[in-house]
């Protein structure tokens, strides 16, 4: 694609985000809006903003070969952070032999093949413009299993997926210096003035290297060791902390648990102690009570006994004194008219006897 093009100068630049047509020779891969131009107040300009699953690729045919011979791969590019990006790249050594390139922040570890090495990104800086520089000449020399120590030759194609705003992709003959403080910048190029940031834009450069990326990974997962081994320092004093004060609280918890009991059961056992006694003389004294109401009924039956006894024999002899009375009263009032009767009788007897 580029092969007849003139490349002696230390540049290369393969895409702007400024102009009508900054993606002529790219291909965009996906829905096509994910691949948006906007323009950032950050850097006063335009960039193209990668999202979800949108990616570009160069060059626009897949039969198509870059043959950039540049040996850095340069992108002007801001990375959120928690978002993952990835950037892919074929290259040929001098042996003609292709090879693929993969960094990505998705990777956790190193893996590489005969043609094929796949790096974290876990070392790249997020949330800030920068030039972010691929040193595909210490990558392609150290990184691949077969033939390592071959020299590169050219890249020939470029993948860069989302997420990622885009400002300049380019290349550079030498290696620009790094502002991260990773490494020595002596004998080191300056990015064309022609390439870079607008004046009073915060930015850094920062260069991806074999050795840098093995470096950090170490690094991380060593401090990641000490500070697990320290974690669990502390998380077993913590833990003996914690089950002492456990323990220390449960035997008082039960040493108190225990005497309340104990003194609950002790007064359980009174409270049942005077409870039955209370019930033994309640039901004592109601056994009494019952008693003399029993007596007390039986007296009073007995006496209710006599007394209608008595008073039946009173009525009786009343009835009785009545009926004789009654009968004598008869009987004289009976006699009583007889005598009248005769008395009139004999008057009259002698009334007509003396008239006649």
């Amino acid at each position: 694609m580029f092969k007849n093009q003139f490349q002696g100068n230390s540049f290369f630049e393969l895409f702007s985000a400024q102009g009508s047509s900054p993606l002529i020779n790219w291909k965009i891969n996906g829905n096509k809006s994910n691949v948006e131009k906007i323009y950032n107040k950050d850097i006063k300009g335009f960039s193209y903003n990668l999202k979800n699953n949108g990616y570009i690729s160069l060059p626009k045919e897949n039969r198509q070969s870059c043959h950039l011979i540049h040996s850095y791969l340069v992108l002007q590019i801001y990375v959120p952070k928690d978002s993952h990006f990835t950037l892919e790249c074929g290259i040929t050594d001098i042996g003609n032999n292709k090879g693929r390139i993969v960094l990505s922040t998705s990777i956790k570890n190193i893996k590489n093949s005969t043609f094929h090495i796949s790096l974290p990104l876990t070392i790249m800086k997020r949330d800030v413009w920068m030039n972010f520089c691929v040193d595909l000449e210490n990558i392609t020399a150290n990184g691949f299993k077969e033939y390592n120590g071959l020299s590169y030759k050219t890249l020939n194609y470029i993948k860069i997926y989302s997420t990622c705003k885009l400002r300049r992709v380019f290349t550079m003959k030498y290696r620009p210096p790094d502002t991260t403080g990773d490494d020595d910048n002596s004998n080191m190029d300056s990015i064309p003035k022609i390439l870079q940031f607008n004046h009073g834009i915060q930015f850094i450069n920062q260069v991806i290297t074999l050795e840098k990326v093995k470096s950090y990974i170490d690094h991380y997962y060593n401090s990641n060791n000490n500070d697990e081994n320290k974690g669990n320092i502390y998380y077993v004093i913590n833990f003996l902390i914690y089950y002492y004060y456990y323990y220390y609280y449960y035997y008082y918890y039960y040493y108190y648990y225990y005497y309340y009991y104990y003194y609950y059961y002790y007064y359980y056992y009174y409270y049942y102690y005077y409870y039955y006694y209370y019930y033994y003389y309640y039901y004592y004294y109601y056994y009494y009570y019952y008693y003399y109401y029993y007596y007390y009924y039986y007296y009073y039956y007995y006496y209710y006994y006599y007394y209608y006894y008595y008073y039946y024999y009173y009525y009786y002899y009343y009835y009785y004194y009545y009926y004789y009375y009654y009968y004598y009263y008869y009987y004289y009032y009976y006699y009583y008219y007889i005598i009248i009767i005769i008395k009139f009788y004999l008057y009259f007897y002698f009334y007509f006897l003396i008239i006649n």
